[in-house]
């Protein structure tokens, strides 16, 4: 797929990478969606399925002039060498309150559009959701959170354990992830398939090359870990201060939430739980999978099922 790198500058020193999707003769003439990714992942996702129509194809074909970004740590995002970026950690309030206000007003001004439709992917849709109940929805025309989480509903012991080890991961650094993942993705395939299944099918997900699903992974902040953790733990997600939840009320956002049922990361009622707060009247959902297919995170975006599933009836959704 053709696109074009636009570097946009973060008031403390970072040079966000942002892709537009081109067609031959230029830009496409839809309206405008921006897609963020979730986390420990980038923006490549988007644009690459091992085996079929990739996500950003299918907004392409549909004629939406569609955008990804990468906040800092992800992609081909840096400091910038020619300012004296923040070197201290970042987290939440980072992404929500300096990356996507940076990415939602260069797109809007590029495009020459007041608004356009976020589409937030896993932790990609909870930042959408923080950015709206801070500054509202004067840039936001719709909402599409894929697998995204608000309030932490019915944790696993998975989540649970993360929680508790909140503490551990502010302290320890994780490195190396891409090429860990490179080599335990076949492995895992082959051997540890019901664990694997919490975050995907292998039935469904072509694993013959880790080496290119590996490049959408990305090493994680130790400070979100702790945030995440201590989300986990409480179960309201609150970013410098600010209850997110609590913040939604009354705003007008149409949305799409995406829900996939064997989903052991972002389990049904965390994605759901969004309803409680923007209200049922403005809220669609497709749900995904069933007690005869399980689909689980990254089958939302990887798996042989994901286009019929899931890009087709998002398309059909922002088409209406």
């Amino acid at each position: 797929m053709l696109s074009e790198q636009h570097l946009v500058p973060t008031p403390d020193g970072w040079r966000l990478s942002l892709r537009r999707t081109l067609r031959p003769d230029g830009p496409l003439p839809g309206p405008a969606v921006l897609v963020v990714p979730g986390y420990g992942m980038n923006s490549i996702l988007f644009g690459y399925h091992p085996r079929g129509r990739s996500f950003l194809q299918a907004l392409s074909d549909a004629g939406f002039d569609a955008w990804t970004v990468d906040f800092r740590g992800q992609g081909e995002t840096r400091r910038d060498p020619a300012a004296r970026a923040s070197r201290r950690a970042w987290g939440l309030r980072e992404y929500a309150f300096v990356d996507l206000p940076a990415a939602v007003e260069h797109v809007c001004a590029t495009t020459a559009r007041e608004r356009l439709t976020a589409v937030g992917c896993s932790l990609g849709g909870s930042i959408v959701l923080a950015f709206a109940a801070r500054f509202g929805t004067a840039r936001l025309e719709r909402y599409v959170g894929i697998g995204a989480p608000l309030l932490v509903e019915q944790p696993g012991m998975l989540a649970r354990a993360a929680g508790l080890a909140g503490p551990a991961l502010a302290v320890v650094p994780v490195l190396g992830v891409r090429t860990l993942a490179a080599h335990a993705l076949p492995i895992a395939a082959r051997y540890g398939r019901k664990p694997l299944s919490i975050y995907l099918n292998a039935d469904l997900v072509d694993l013959s090359r880790p080496d290119l699903l590996a490049r959408i992974v990305e090493n994680p902040s130790r400070r979100v870990n702790a945030e995440i953790a201590r989300w986990i733990r409480t179960g309201r997600f609150v970013v410098d201060g600010i209850d997110v939840a609590e913040g939604l009320c009354g705003l007008v956002l149409p949305t799409l939430l995406v829900v996939a049922l064997g989903d052991g990361i972002v389990n049904p009622a965390s994605a759901r739980s969004v309803r409680r707060f923007l209200g049922e009247e403005q809220v669609d959902e497709i749900t995904v999978g069933g007690p005869r297919m399980h689909i689980a995170h990254a089958d939302l975006f990887i798996s042989d099922v994901s286009d019929e599933a899931v890009f087709r009836p998002v398309v059909a959704w922002l088409r209406r």
